[in-house]
């Protein structure tokens, strides 16, 4: 037989095809879009991607000295075991030592970056590492070309729709306060494009930066105040649902009287409230979950950790322990149900947590639609 002869893999049948490649690693399925033009058709399909059975990780980003960083450099740990699985780094770099990209925010494979070229503008990115592509998002349509706005920003998945999606919510800020109501626009990856949301999130002040603090369930989260009409202050969580496009509020599970020292965490489906409390030099951090998310009378405290404890709580791993970063510059989990505590080998100084991560093909099917290969 010739070498030269072609071999056809079109007898076997779709179904078969699937159930056979959804089983296979992420860089294996990659590479069977080189064999025949049959598999690269079924593997582009979005419907295919949504049916692959995915590894979960956790995503690191290299801390580096301010005057050093020119681009990201991110490693995946296993959830289960903290085994490092892979290290990659974002393809562009930023040649100006002020204007580093920043995270904005994951969702399963996706990690979403803003790179400040100047004073009043910022470009966007979403990037999958998986498939070593990248997307920069065309301009929003509101500007920060005046004194006093902020863009605050956030970034998910709409379930019903199967699209990811960027939120801008941009502020006219008065000493630190917004002081009209906010526009919002929304980018959709289906579309490639920007566009404006009717609804206005309620007066609020966010804390925690500028991006949201958890994805989770649909919707993005911001920790936020706003003062009462009998001048009292109200703490609560901004959600902005990413399916309706519309504006919540949770409210959280006692009176606090700051959120300087609080966190919100993805817990499983729901959301988790990570709280220090410092009284006579004593630190003290409580956690609640919400049992079932969106039901205020789910919280439930779940630990307490006292001064005696050498750790504080970053968020929660897959298996619902809690990620502690230790007084001396490492990473730890922590078992709820027996308290014991154990070091995973990675150092807290040298690597920033950036959340849960998900490989999937996302992006692989877009280089028709602007996405870049590298």
């Amino acid at each position: 037989m010739s070498d030269n002869v072609e071999v056809s893999y079109d007898f076997l049948p779709d179904d078969i095809v699937t159930q056979i490649l959804i089983r296979l690693p992420i860089k294996s399925i990659i590479t069977c879009t080189s064999i025949c033009k049959t598999w690269k058709s079924l593997i582009q399909k979005s419907t295919f991607h949504h049916s692959i059975n995915n590894n979960h990780y956790l995503l690191f980003r290299k801390r580096y000295p301010c005057d050093k960083e020119i681009k990201g450099e991110y490693s995946l740990h296993n959830n289960y075991d903290f085994t490092e699985h892979t290290r990659f780094d974002f393809p562009l770099e930023s040649h100006n030592d002020e204007r580093k990209f920043r995270l904005v925010g994951t969702c399963n494979s996706l990690i979403c970056l803003s790179h400040k070229i100047s004073k009043y503008i910022d470009e966007l990115f979403l990037w999958n590492p998986c498939v070593r592509k990248y997307v920069k998002l065309p301009s929003p349509n509101g500007t920060l070309l005046a004194m006093g706005k902020r863009a605050y920003m956030g970034f998910g998945f709409d379930s019903k729709n199967r699209d990811y999606k960027v939120v801008r919510m941009l502020c006219h800020i008065h000493m630190g306060i917004p002081k009209y109501q906010c526009e919002v626009e929304v980018y959709s990856l289906c579309t490639g494009e920007w566009r404006m949301v009717t609804v206005s999130p309620p007066k609020f002040v966010l804390f925690g930066g500028e991006k949201a603090t958890g994805s989770v369930n649909g919707a993005l989260h911001w920790l936020a105040f706003r003062e009462t009409d009998d001048h009292n202050v109200h703490r609560f969580i901004l959600v902005f649902d990413l399916v309706g496009e519309v504006f919540q509020e949770i409210v959280l599970p006692e009176i606090i009287h700051t959120l300087d020292l609080a966190n919100i965490s993805v817990y499983g489906n729901s959301i988790a409230f990570l709280l220090l409390k410092e009284c006579l030099n004593v630190g003290r951090q409580i956690i609640w979950v919400m049992k079932e998310y969106g039901v205020v009378s789910s919280w439930t405290k779940v630990l307490t950790i006292d001064d005696y404890v050498p750790g504080y709580a970053m968020g929660f791993r897959r298996n619902g322990e809690v990620l502690l970063s230790t007084e001396e510059g490492l990473y730890a989990s922590l078992d709820l149900e027996n308290q014991k505590m154990k070091e995973l080998g990675i150092s807290s100084d040298g690597f920033s947590l950036v959340g849960s991560y998900v490989e999937s093909l996302v992006l692989l099917d877009m280089a028709a639609n602007g996405a870049v290969t590298y």
